[in-house]
């Protein structure tokens, strides 16, 4: 029996921070041209930490209390073709290195148990996601991220317990 590890629809979601123009009110549609929603928050780089988190929305135009269901976005690091910019530096040489170096020499450093080894990259997106949380009060949120999407899985495991119910 072959397992099937691979959701084909929630990749596209998640490839979409790659294929489209991430600015607040821009159209979000995976490369089959399936709509996602529309970019209500965008939190791009906003103190030089290098987070890429948006919030997408059906109905820009809705109130927030009223926002049923809010997809978001967390962007992985920048590829090989980006190796000058300010995006690439941000995400592999202020986060990705970091954490990797602190992976790698753990057991040389023994941190104290509360010690958050964290970087700037993933505290801004976890205050992104609280944010949009708090924006959206009544909405399920549906979190996508890609490659190891380190930023969105220490801002969910960031989340207060009663936020936690409101995650897809």
């Amino acid at each position: 029996m072959t397992k099937k590890y691979l959701n084909e629809s929630n990749l596209q979601i998640a490839m979409t921070e790659y294929n489209n123009k991430m600015v607040k009110g821009a159209p979000v549609r995976t490369q089959n041209k399936d709509i996602v929603g529309t970019v209500s928050q965008v939190y791009d780089n906003e103190h030089g930490n290098g987070e890429q988190v948006y919030a997408v929305v059906d109905n820009p135009n809705q109130k927030p209390s009223e926002v049923e269901e809010v997809t978001v976005l967390f962007r992985g690091s920048a590829g090989p073709n980006k190796v000058l910019t300010e995006d690439f530096r941000n995400d592999w040489l202020e986060n990705d290195m970091v954490l990797a170096n602190r992976i790698w020499t753990e057991e040389k450093t023994p941190y104290p148990r509360n010690y958050d080894q964290s970087t700037a990259q993933l505290r801004a997106a976890s205050d992104a996601l609280n944010k949009i949380m708090k924006t959206y009060p009544n909405a399920k949120v549906n979190p996508y991220g890609h490659s190891l999407d380190s930023n969105g899985q220490y801002a969910r495991a960031n989340l207060f317990e009663k936020a936690l119910s409101h995650v897809k």
